[in-house]
Formats: C-alpha cells, structure tokens, sequence
C-alpha cells in the first residue's frame, strides 16, 4: 500500500506551497549566443592588493577542469508543482481553493533560484533566505534568479491537470516548468530554492493607493533540492514521517533534545515530532550519462594488451630489452611413487589464453564477474592432449630436442613421441577423468589392454586467480623406463564461443527491447498520458501498479520455489521498464569501458525516465533510442550470425583429424622445460606423508583427516600427550640449579608449538632397496640407533657421487645432469660363524658391509692390528735395508743393464688381502664407520651461516646453559631480543623438542641421556644417523597461495607462490573447505647448520600433494561465480532483505552487474513505496525568522474539523496581509512561526 502523505502538511499555508518534482540536467551548447560569457562564473572572487597598494577585487585562477569544452554546459530544466484541490460547503458549487482567484492569481508569483556555490547554499538553508541577501548574492553572481506568474496556465482547467489522492481527497497538481543555463559542464555545486512570493507594493499600485510599509512581500513556504554536492548528483535522499506514518510534506525544524520536529521553527504550541528517513534520490535526472551511454565505444575487437614497458634509465638498455611473453600454462609439478610412477599436476590460465587468442575479446577485460564466466563456459576444450618425448641435449640451455634415431634405443615417431593421455570437455567447466590404453601384446587383435596414463580436471583453490584451471596426469608406463630423460608436452584444442556469447547477450537486448516496445504501446494509448502535463495519467499509473507490484515477504521468503517463481514473474521485477533498463546497461556494461558506478547512474536515470509513476512518453521513446543504439553497435561489429566462408583458416589442420578447421578454433602447445630422469632405481627414497603407493590421478590426495593424522604422528614421536607413562626418563635432581631452571623456563615461555605444527615433517619410512626403516608409530624402539647408521651407509654405498664436492653434487645449472646417483644396492650375505666376533646383531653386520664400499671410496682402508704392525715393520726394515745399498741409476745412468726390476713380495700381499677382508667380517666397525657418516653428512654447505654458532655437543643449546650458542649470539646484535623471537618462533618443532628436553612434554631429554649416560646426540657417533634423520633431514610443507602477477596486474601461472603451512592457514582451509596443492620442500636451519645432506639425497616421494574435504570432490570444479556474501555488520533485517530481493531476481538473465542494477531499483521502489517525488526532499530549509505568521496552522496541532477550508479563508488573509490605502501599516508582532507571512 502506497504511503499516505498528510493532508494539513499540504494545505495549511497562507500562500500555496511550490514542490519540486522534478529537475533534469541536459547537456546544451552556447555557441553562438550574444550572452556567453568567456569566463568561468563559478569563480571565487577575493580582495587583493597589488603593486600600488591598493585592495582591489581579484578572481582566483580559472579551474582548467570546469571551462566548457566546445562551449558546452548545462540546462538545468526544473518542474514545479502546487497543489489544489475543491472546496466548499454542502449543497453549494465547490470551487478551486486558489486556482480560480483572480485577484491573487493576478499577484502571485513563483520565484525560482539556482545556486552555484556550497557557501551560499548553507545560508539560504539556514534562514537566509530573504529579499536582501538574494539581491547581494545576484549581485556577486553566486544565484540566478527567475521569477514566473503562477496566472500562466490559468486558461487550462484545474481537472486538465494530473489528479493524485492526499489523506483520501481528492488533490490536483498544477506544473510550471522553467530552465536555467550554466555554462560549465561539470559544475562542483549546485541547488535550487522555489517559494511562492506576492509583491504588495505591486499589490498597492493595482489598487491605485499609497503605501507606506516595511512589509514589502508575502513570501511562502521554500522549498529546496540540492542538486550536485563535491562535483557528484546526490543519490540519496529523505522523507520526514509523521508518528502516524504520514509522510509530512510542509515546513520542519531540528530540536537539539526532540530532533525533528513539525513546523518552521520551535513553539510553546504542542507539534509532533518526525522521523527522517533516507530514501533514493528520485527528484534528479542526469542526462549528461545519456550522452555518455550514447557515444560510448564497444569493444568487440581483438583483445589489446595495454602498453606497460617500464622505462630503464639506460636508453640503449631500454632499446635492447627483450619483452617476454607470459606462458599460458604452468611447468608441471612432478612427484614420484616407490615405484618410480610419475603424476603430476600444470595449471592452465584458460581465460588468458580465451582472452588473447579469439576475435571478439577485447570487451572481456571490463565485463564482470559473471559475465566472463558465462562467456569462458561457451569456450569448451575441444581436446587436451599430453605427450612424453624422450629427449637429449640441445643448442641452447633449457631448449632439449626430441632424441633421435641411433642416439638412444627409441627409434620411432611414435617411441618419441608417446600419447600419454587425452580428454575433452563434456560439462563446461569440466574436463573428464580419462584413462588412455594400448594392446600389452600389440601384434595380437584381442591381446589385454593396460593403462598408458589418465588426465582429469581437478579443482584447485588457488586465491585471487579466477580463471586458472588444474589438470592431473598419471604415467603409469613411466615406471616402466629406467634408462633416458623425458619430457613433456601439452595441446589444446578450444572452441572460440565468445560470438556465441555475444550473439546471447543481443538476444537478450532484442528481448527487452521488444517488451519495452509493448509498453510504448500501452503508453500511447488514449487516456495513458496526461495532455496537460505530459506525465501519465493516474490511471495508467495505477494500472501498471497492479499488474507489476511488489509482492509481499512471505511470498517470496517462505514459499517453494515453485510458488516463488510464480509470485515472481508478474512482479515488479518483471515490469517492461526495468528489465529494459537493467538488460541495457549491463550490455553496455559488458561490451563498453563504462565502469559500474555510471553504469549505475545511467540506470538510475532511465528507470526515472521510463516508471510510470516518474517518468513520461518522452523517456520510454529515449530508453527506446538508445537500445536501438547499442543494438546497431553490436549487429556492426560482429556482422550476420553465421560465419562467412572468408572466415575459415584453409591453411591449419586439426590435431585430431588432420583436415581443414575454421577460426572457430584456438591451438595451444607447450612443451615443458621441466625434465624427469627415469635412471632412479624403485623403492629408493624418502617417505614423509607415509601414504605409500596411494592410487590417485595426479599428485596423491589426503583429507583434511589423514593430514592432521600424520602431524599427530609426527608430534607424537617427540612430545607426549600426558607426562604418565612418558618413554623419558626425568632429569637427574641436582643437574640444575635455580638461575638455570628460570633461564630454561624463560626460553620456554618463547616458544609456541601450535604454529608450526602443520609446517615440518621428518621421514615416516626411508626406502633403500629391499630395506625399509619406519619412523613413527613404532615406540620405543624408534629410538635405538644402530638402524639409523645402518641405513646411513647403505644408502652412502649406493651413491656413486660421494667423492664430488658437495657444490657440484647441488650444481644444478645443468637440467641434463642426473639429479641423483644412485644405484641399486647390494644386499650383504648372512653372517658366517667363523670363530668369536663381536658382531652382535644384523645391523652393525650390515654397517660394516655397506662400510666396505663407503671406506674404498673415501680412500680409506681398515687393517687388523697385526697386519698393521708387520707393515710398519716391514717398511721400517726396507728404509734400513735401503741405506745400505746405493741405487745403480745414480752410478751407472738410467739404461744401465746392470739395472733389473725387484722382485715383488706376491705371498706377503696375497696374505695381507686375506686378512684385510677378514676385517668387515669378524670385527665391528660401526662406531668407526659412524665417525666417517658423520663428517659426511656433515659438509661445509649445510655449516652455520651465524659466526660463533657451530654446534659441536648437546648443551650447546641447552637453555640451562648461560653460554649456550642462540642466547650468546643474539646477546651480541642489534635488536637480539626480537630477533631471537622471531628465530624460535620458525624453528622447527622437531628441533624445539631439544631444546623444550627439560620440560615433561617432551619424550627424550637428550640433556639427561648426556648427564646420565654420557651419550651425545650431536657427538656420538653411534648416533649419526639418528640425530640426522630425526632432527636433520626434514621438509618444509607449504601451500599454494596463489600466483605472481604482471604488470598488468594478471596472476602468471609460471611464478607459483607458495607459503608454510601454518595452524591458522590449515583451519581457514579447513574452515572454507578449500582443496590446496602443497609441497614438501627440503628445510635447512642456517643458523645451526642443521639441514638435508646431499651425500644420502634420495627422491623425495609425493613431493607435491593435494589437501582436501572428505566430502567434496576435486573432480567437480563448482561454479566460479562468486555468492552475495553477507557483512559482518548486517542486522537480521538486513539479511532478510537481501535475501528477499536476492529471490526476486534469480531468475533474471543478467550478468552481475545487471542482477545488482535490478536489485537497487527494487529497493528503490520498496523504499520509496509510492511517495511522489515532489516530496522528497534533498535539503531542508530552515524558513527565515523575519516573517510574519499570518494565516497559518503549522506548529500546533491539526485541527479536529470535517469541513473544508473555504477558498474564502486564503482571500481574507491575502486582504489582511495587503496595506490599508492611505493609512500608514500598524506592523505586526513578529512571530517566530511558520512561514506564510510578510517582509
């Protein structure tokens, strides 16, 4: 129901009230005219003295901005409107209450003001508004005033003019319209003030009598629009509601403790108080945006990538630079299994490669959200093909060939060249899981078929990169390859549906515009317009109403969606004129550069111009035009539907058919830089998620479940979830003092376990062949070292390149050099019985087997102690025996036949070797073996990068030592408090659990085992391999965040951005339900000098890995298009409404910018609830105190009455207010009332 407006609020004046119902600001040209002037008028004019000394009147410099361009400006077109309505008593003719006085109409006029600048605006609004100030601000040409006989449409009846209902009577608008011209085209201020005025000297002349009086003018109630504030129209605006939910349309003040109040100003009378409440601005139309919808470009072209080269300073260097082409697919990210089988995962940056390569795309760089993810779903991937190629080195680093016939063992296309995997997009939006198969027996018809390898779409949550799309492949038959390099490559195929899309958005323009041209009809039609005034009739106005109003709440929030489709489609948010509005502008939104803050304006303006209740003829046939405009534009651009033959390519081929193929059509290749090296033998490397071979189409994925399972494992192996039942011992009493205890506890205090929970993990399983050592979930028999150091020199056996340099093991300039050297180990034979040994278990046999080859290639050789002490003695006999005889070369020379080779002591070797070899069988040597792991695996690479923080025994960080090294570093820097933080804090938790020992968390206190047992876990060499494995040899988890961007602000799919796994990253992925590819990435602590050692570097197995919910699919991609989301702030009403109009627009063919143009001009609508625009106001004025109250009722309370004020009431008070002939005016007591009076 539409809101009631009060009635006295109207009426109860001496003189008529004028409403502004509308003004409209068209864009106009001056050229030509007499009048222009050639400056800017709305200068600001100050006092200055110049080089005389004298004050003269000086404008400030000319805004460039603001001067016309072309000499255009503005006509700023104002209507008014004052009511009236029939009055008179029972059984007699009613008559207009003033339209059919002659006598006042003969007087009576509207003055008009417009006021160009924000200072004296704030003066008329706050009662200034007098005859005095108006001529001095004319003067300074801060106003332009106009003043109008209300007499000029006295020969149109009153009925002629449009009826509407106040307070149930039935009331008449009678319109004036005038305009005013502003030269500048953008002005930053702008108001309008319109009062109804009668001049009594000019009253007193009429009469043909003398007067002698202060009152010059009857001035009424003003009314006030501020227009354009800061340079922007206003779009909000307020109503004042009465406590019984009328809308007051007359004069009001603002009460410091009341608020506001009824009535000009404030009296002891009793008045009611008002609510303000702010509604859209629908008072101002803006034409100026037509003009900008109209010339507006559309860009339906080829996408053109925006010049951003930044200048070097270096001109020749600036001339020189090599502008690199950001690829459009990503290098793969490789990750292996025990067996040797490669999955991967690449991201495609789809609509990059949409956006640069089709006809049509230009416009796609400013369409939102919704309409880029329409468009991109019509651009299905017609086939995505992957190919391993064997390869070799090429001319150029980074650049391999494909091998070739006679350099290695494959000598066919097809060898080189293998299809490992293809798919196509059914869904859109979805590329399929698909495995791709051949023959095991290819010269048999029915022989068995095996997996090559399968590819699918998976989903990704990478932020902030919309667009960018996740494959998955798996190479089974990679684990088939042990011997050459390989890579890959990638082809696509993708339909060009960006016409498509176009050609659905005309479509959809054709649509509104053809319902829009019903509603002309129905506009034209007699009755539907008023002849008077132009606006429509209120028939027609309560017409369209019914047909197309708002439904109620509860049809739209609690029925079905069937009911609600129903209630929705003969709603207001099917109305023709809406879905004009809203369908235009967001086409022009979508293939134009207007942004969606004057796309908004635009529509803002022309659902003004084209309602029924604020609109005219005039405005349906302008939205009309300009529908037609945009029509053209786009038919121009994109010419007939179907495609001329002079658009097909007859030079390309298909990859799949080999024929001829349209333009229809965008190819993609890559061929990945990124090189796998098969020559790694199976079931060699380092287990740290301990998902074993997990059958998965790319990288293995775990739940959000699994995940935190292995971290508890992990945590679990160093810390104990309750002090009772701990593997550890407690710390010896008297190992502590006082000040020690408080300094260890003052460490602890620093050190947070939560945050690096999820962040490192050390080796659940280390694989070396057919021997597998488990780290978790055993116990206590984790912690027994000999296994450890076993493992340590079998995997030192097995590689060959422990005699390099640590830096050129880790060179990795060359991408042709194997990664890892490796091969397959040699298990040892079971221990003979020869005798007594000290040989006790299988690991320090296996040890001393492995420590075979490890010592030969170090140059080291083991002998046992007597055959030690006959070599010595031997050499020793030989020197003596040496100085006794001289040498023949020295007397007789070099060819001397007196000179003969000395017979070699054969048996005596032969009995040294016996015995040597004897060593590794029947003696230990795991502690010396132990020594030498140890200074291999400790290397000057993996050193401390901090002077002074060389670990060399346990209580060197031990925070009960005052001299331990991080304390006794940070103590020497600048800022050591905080620095010292901030390293504890990124430690490890693994390497905090050695230094937290001393606490009852903890499960071993290796301060305790040195106190106790004199056992070192940095010294021992028994040890090595438990320390390294456990404490060393560790990664970093982290997660894909997102990707670099360019210059242009694009996300580059080949500059991945990952960051660690923290506590709080898991739980907001955890939170969103987000699925995250994650890395294991080697982890170092410099300042220590703990970190991975390249002498025992195996594969990392599933270095990459995918989190995921248990219930949601990574095969099915949701939708991109991104929900309304509410705001923390919003009340439940708030929700409420949005959900309600949320409703009322799901089902409307818009894009997203659309949908929220339709939605605010249904609040608007709701809002507004059918208030005429006359009484909206943008500004309130407060009516000036030099008035004198006659005739009027404001501020007191509405007179309880059921006759009608007779016209004979406003003749009495125009006679009271006009002076007397001849005789000198006795002035009136001043009242500070309401206006309605004299001045």
């Amino acid at each position: 129901m539409a809101q009631q407006i009060d009635f006295s609020s109207v009426f109860d004046s001496v003189l008529p009230n004028v409403y502004i119902r509308k003004i409209s600001l068209v864009p106009s040209s001056f050229a030509g005219a007499r009048n222009t002037p050639a400056y800017d008028e709305d200068q600001e004019y100050e006092y200055q003295v110049n080089e005389f000394g004298r004050s003269t009147l000086q404008s400030y410099q000319a805004r460039v901005g603001d001067i016309p361009r072309n000499a255009e400006g503005l006509r700023v077109n104002v209507e008014l409107e004052i009511k009236d309505r029939f009055v008179g008593k029972k059984g007699s003719k009613k008559e207009p209450y003033w339209y059919n006085d002659e006598e006042l109409l003969k007087h009576l006029k509207i003055r008009v003001i417009l006021c160009k600048h924000e200072d004296t605006t704030k003066d008329l609004l706050n009662r200034r508004l007098t005859t005095k100030y108006i001529k001095r601000a004319s003067v300074a040409r801060k106003l332009d005033v106009r003043v109008i006989d209300a007499s000029k449409n006295a020969h149109t009846e009153l009925t002629s003019f449009k009826r509407s209902v106040v307070d149930k009577r039935k009331v008449f608008s009678v319109t004036y319209n005038m305009s005013f011209n502003v030269q500048n085209y953008n002005p930053n201020h702008m108001s309008i003030f319109a009062h109804t005025m009668v001049d009594l000297n000019e009253v007193a002349l009429s009469r043909s009598t003398f007067v002698k009086s202060k009152k010059n003018y009857l001035q009424g109630n003003t009314s006030a629009e501020t227009v354009i504030a800061s340079g922007e129209v206003k779009t909000d605006a307020d109503v004042y509601i009465l406590p019984n939910n009328k809308v007051w349309a007359g004069p009001a003040h603002y009460h410091d403790k009341r608020g506001w109040m009824e009535g000009a100003t404030h009296t002891s009378r009793r008045h009611r108080r008002l609510q303000k409440r702010t509604v859209p601005n629908i008072v101002v139309e803006d034409h100026r945006v037509l003009t900008m919808a109209e010339e507006a470009t559309v860009n339906i072209r080829p996408y053109r990538k925006p010049q951003t080269r930044k200048k070097l300073k270096n001109r020749k260097a600036q001339g020189a630079k090599i502008m690199r082409k950001t690829p459009f697919i990503s290098e793969p990210m490789y990750s292996v299994n025990s067996i040797n089988e490669l999955k991967f995962v690449f991201f495609m940056d789809f609509r990059k490669i949409v956006l640069e390569n089709s006809q049509y795309s230009d416009f796609l760089e400013s369409a939102d959200q919704k309409a880029k993810f329409n468009a991109f779903q019509m651009c299905p991937i017609k086939n995505i093909r992957v190919f391993k190629h064997q390869v070799q080195r090429g001319l150029r680093r980074g650049k391999p060939k494909k091998a070739q016939s006679g350099l290695c063992h494959f000598s066919t296309i097809e060898e080189r060249g293998n299809l490992v995997a293809y798919s196509s997009e059914r869904t859109p939006g979805l590329v399929p899981r698909r495995a791709n198969s051949r023959p095991l027996q290819p010269n048999e018809e029915e022989s068995e078929r095996v997996t090559v390898g399968v590819i699918k779409e998976i989903d990704l949550s990478v932020k902030a990169s919309p667009g960018i799309r996740s494959f998955a492949i798996s190479d089974y038959d990679m684990a088939k390859r042990t011997d050459g390099l390989y890579s890959y490559s990638v082809e696509v195929e993708i339909h060009d549906g960006i016409p498509d899309f176009i050609e659905q958005q005309l479509a959809s323009l054709t649509q509104a515009k053809n319902r829009l041209i019903e509603y002309r009809g129905l506009c034209q039609r007699r009755g539907s317009v008023n002849n008077a005034t132009g606006q429509f009739s209120r028939k027609f106005i309560r017409n369209q109403m019914k047909e197309y109003g708002m439904p109620k709440d509860e049809d739209i929030l609690a029925q079905s969606r069937r009911a609600r489709r129903r209630a929705v489609q003969r709603s207001m948010s099917d109305a023709p004129w809406l879905n004009a509005v809203a369908t235009y502008c967001d086409v022009l939104h979508t293939f134009t550069s207007l942004n969606e803050t004057r796309v908004s304006k635009l529509a803002t303006t022309l659902n003004l111009m084209s309602a029924p209740d604020t609109g005219d003829l005039q405005g349906v046939e302008k939205l009309e035009h300009l529908m037609n405009n945009l029509e053209g534009k786009i038919k121009r651009k994109i010419g007939a539907i179907s495609r001329p033959m002079d658009e097909y390519d007859l030079d390309s081929r298909t990859s799949a058919f080999k024929g001829k193929s349209p333009r229809g059509s965008i190819f993609i290749k890559k061929d990945f830089k990124e090189i796998h090296d098969s020559n790694v033998p199976n079931n060699m490397g380092y287990d740290f998620l301990d998902i074993g071979r997990k059958k998965s189409v790319g990288p293995p994925s775990l739940t959000y479940g699994q995940f935190r399972q292995r971290m508890d494992e992990e945590h679990e192996k160093y810390f104990n979830s309750r002090v009772a039942g701990s593997s550890r011992r407690p710390p010896p009493a008297d190992t502590a003092t006082e000040e020690d205890t408080e300094r260890a506890d003052s460490l602890a205090a620093k050190i947070d376990l939560r945050d690096s929970y999820y962040s490192y993990l050390s080796p659940a399983e280390i694989r070396c062949g057919q021997r597998r050592l488990r780290t978790t979930a055993r116990g206590p028999s984790i912690w027994s070292p000999k296994q450890y150091n076993a493992m340590v020199s079998r995997i030192l056996s097995s590689n060959t390149s422990i005699t390099r340099e640590t830096k050129d093991i880790l060179d990795t300039a060359d991408p042709y050099r194997p990664k890892y050297s490796l091969s397959t180990p040699v298990d040892p034979p079971p221990p003979v019985d020869t005798g007594p040994t000290d040989v006790v278990d299988v690991d320090p046999h296996e040890i001393n087997y492995a420590a075979e080859s490890v010592f030969a290639l170090s140059g080291i050789t083991i002998l046992p102690t007597a055959v030690y002490e006959f070599q010595v003695a031997t050499v020793e006999a030989a020197e003596v025996e040496n100085d006794r005889y001289v040498s023949p070369d020295s007397l007789l020379g070099d060819d001397s036949k007196f000179i003969t080779d000395k017979f070699e002591p054969i048996e005596e070797e032969i009995l040294i070797e016996e015995e040597t070899n004897t060593v590794y069988a029947n003696e230990d040597v795991s502690e010396f073996a132990g020594a030498i792991m140890g200074d291999l695996l400790s290397t000057e690479d993996t050193g401390p990068i901090l002077k002074g923080t060389k670990l060399r025994k346990i209580h060197d960080i031990s925070p009960r030592n005052s001299e331990n090294i991080v304390e006794k570093y940070f103590s020497r820097v600048k800022q050591g408090a905080a620095r010292q933080a901030g390293f504890i804090k990124f430690l490890p938790n693994q390497v905090k659990s050695i230094i937290l020992g001393h606490r009852d968390e903890v499960d071993k206190n290796w301060f305790a085992t040195k106190d106790e047992e004199g056992i070192d876990l940095v010294k021992s060499s028994d040890y090595t391999g438990l320390f390294y494995f456990n404490y060393q040899h560790l990664c970093m988890i982290q997660v894909l965040v997102g990707f670099e961007k360019d210059e242009s602000g694009r996300p580059q799919v080949s500059s991945p951005i990952f960051r660690r796994m923290s506590s709080s990253h898991f739980e907001k992925i955890r939170l969103k339900e987000q699925s995250v590819v994650c890395r294991l990435v080697p982890y170092r602590v410099k300042e220590l000098g703990f970190g991975q050692s390249p002498r025992v570097r195996m594969p990392t197995f599933h270095e990459y890995f995918v989190i995921k919910p248990r219930t949601r699919s990574i095969d099915n991609p949701p939708s991109q298009q991104v929900p309304l989301e509410a705001s923390p702030q919003d009340t439940t009403e708030d929700i409420r409404e949005g959900l309600y109009f949320g409703r009322l627009t799901e089902y409307a063919p818009l894009n997203e910018v659309g949908t929220r143009l339709l939605r605010q001009m249904l609040k608007s609508n709701k809002k507004i609830n059918g208030i005429p625009s006359e009484y909206v106001r943008t500004a309130l004025v407060q009516q000036p105190y030099t008035v004198t109250k006659v005739g009027t009722r404001f501020g007191e309370s509405p007179p309880d009455r059921t006759d009608a004020p007779q016209a004979s009431d406003l003749t009495s008070a125009f006679a009271a207010a006009t002076p007397a002939a001849s005789t000198p005016m006795a002035p009136t007591a001043p009242t500070r009332g309401p206006t309605g009076g004299g001045y």
